[in-house]
């Protein structure tokens, strides 16, 4: 007989909304299956109203950081998680009754990493404008084929353009281990540098591993609160700009040359960064999609507000990519010099 699987939540946390926070254990209190553990780890600014919500009226364990970082905190979690399986959400989710029901029962058919549907519940009417390149920036997520509603399990461990996303993922600890858990030397900190990327290493070693899947299951589900200070044309420049900077050092790590046409100079990082993120990762992908979108809008007023605020975050993009190129030659000419 198998043995049943036990699952940890880990979430980290940076100066949160106590009411989101709230919620979102609440969620965990109700859930079908009980976790082994729950740990609630902030970083970077140790909040008395954050630990006496989830010690004193959850019960649940908080740890505190003096250093921020997301990933750094979800390593933290790992460090002391007790479960069999981990699994990883935000201090603003709030997670279907059976969703940790459906990640435990996933993982104990098959060793993978695991992520579930999110679905957005705006707290104010977005506008016109917000689009699905805009809702993926916010983690909504969701593979099933043409909005069919039917669930479903979906194998993307060979479809490098699929990702999951932090708000909704699991995987045994074993597996966490074996890739070194998450990459905690940049991505998202605090509320400030809108940085993203911070599941994407993770699963990258997760497709190199042998007999692993990356998986994702529309059972398992959450809700992410998204308030009226994200659905600003402000807030989404700021974190375009981010993703330049992610996405620059993103491909530095992983030296996409080969991706590269016409091929380049191995050593020349400007063309390499340039070529591969505003050709291969983000234009063919991003500006495909707006366009369908725009198709979808019902008036040519939208369709206006949807380009002119999309190109206004292609610009900040852009902008982004060139600061980080910038900076980048400015390390490089110092240390040569």
């Amino acid at each position: 007989m198998i043995k049943p699987k036990t699952i940890s939540v880990i979430i980290p946390t940076y100066n949160p909304n106590p009411d989101f926070l709230e919620k979102t254990l609440k969620s965990i209190d109700k859930q079908t299956i009980k976790p082994k553990d729950v740990i609630v780890v902030e970083n970077g600014k140790g909040g008395e109203k954050t630990q006496e919500i989830v010690e004193d009226y959850f019960g649940f364990d908080y740890v505190w950081n003096s250093k921020a970082g997301a990933n750094l905190a979800r390593n933290t979690g790992a460090d002391i998680a007790e479960g069999d399986i981990f699994f990883f959400t935000d201090d603003d989710c709030i997670l279907k009754n059976d969703c940790l029901e459906q990640h435990l029962k996933t993982h104990q058919e098959r060793l993978c990493l695991l992520g579930g549907m999110v679905s957005l519940q705006f707290l104010k009417t977005p506008p016109i404008w917000m689009s699905e390149p805009f809702e993926h920036m916010l983690a909504m997520l969701d593979y099933r084929e043409n909005n069919v509603l039917n669930d479903a399990i979906i194998d993307i461990t060979d479809d490098k353009y699929k990702y999951l996303v932090s708000a909704n993922m699991s995987i045994p600890q074993q597996l966490f281990d074996a890739v070194n858990g998450f990459d905690d030397s940049d991505g998202y900190v605090g509320k400030i540098k809108l940085t993203a990327n911070d599941e994407f290493e993770l699963i990258s070693r997760c497709r190199r591993m042998k007999n692993v899947k990356v998986l994702f299951s529309s059972y398992a589900k959450l809700d992410h609160l998204i308030p009226k200070e994200r659905i600003t044309e402000d807030y989404f420049m700021r974190r375009f700009y981010g993703q330049a900077i992610a996405d620059g050092k993103t491909c530095l790590k992983r030296g996409e040359v080969n991706e590269v046409y016409p091929p380049v100079d191995p050593d020349d990082v400007e063309t390499i960064i340039t070529n591969t993120i505003l050709r291969w990762q983000f234009c063919s992908n991003q500006h495909e999609t707006i366009l369908n979108n725009a198709k979808k809008v019902k008036t040519k007023e939208e369709m206006r507000e949807v380009t002119r605020v999309y190109m206004m975050c292609l610009a900040e993009y852009i902008r982004g990519l060139k600061d980080f190129i910038n900076e980048r030659s400015k390390i490089c000419r110092y240390r040569c010099g």
